[in-house]
């Protein structure tokens, strides 16, 4: 029989690993999503640029 704080222990051990995977996961999320926003910006200001010079 284990004890209630071993109990515990693998409770807190197992969903504290949860929430760090997921808020990792949540993270790298919107650092992609932010990475491709900079990519489209980039991309709009680069046609303006063409647009304006011709």
């Amino acid at each position: 029989m284990a004890y209630r704080g071993d109990v515990a222990l693998a409770f807190g051990v197992f969903f504290g690993g949860l929430v760090a995977l997921l808020s990792a996961i949540l993270i790298l999320w919107l650092g992609f999503l932010s990475s491709m926003a900079m990519l489209e910006l980039m991309r709009v200001q680069l046609r303006i640029e063409d647009n304006t010079s011709a």
